[in-house]
């Protein structure tokens, strides 16, 4: 039974409830077997538990990390609008200079 939950036991708790399960059955090493089976029960769930609560504890840190990456990848993508228009206003002052080199070329050449 301990072995399909999963569970391991030390040689000393396995002579234990092998000496709980002789022939006579008497009723102090049933009820024992049982108590001592529950307690091993109760040890395992106290692991899973502890093991939750560390699954948890990482998942709440991971949690905050994708929090403060989020507002440092919004505040790069603030920065990049910023710099996209700066270009296009710069595009735009080329175009214009562009624009008054030729009518300039164009004028002084008739």
């Amino acid at each position: 039974m301990i072995e399909e939950a999963g569970l391991t036991c030390t040689p000393k708790e396995r002579e234990f409830l092998d000496q709980s399960n002789i022939g006579n059955r008497d009723r102090f090493f049933v009820v024992a077997s049982e108590l001592y089976s529950s307690k091993l029960l109760e040890r395992s769930l106290a692991k899973h538990a502890d093991a939750l609560v560390k699954s948890a504890e990482a998942s709440e840190k991971h949690t905050s990390a994708l929090v403060r990456s989020a507002e440092a990848s919004e505040r790069h993508a603030s920065s990049l609008t910023r710099a996209t228009w700066i270009l296009a206003i710069a595009t735009i002052g080329l175009v214009a200079a562009t624009i008054v080199l030729v009518l300039v070329t164009i004028a002084i050449s008739k």
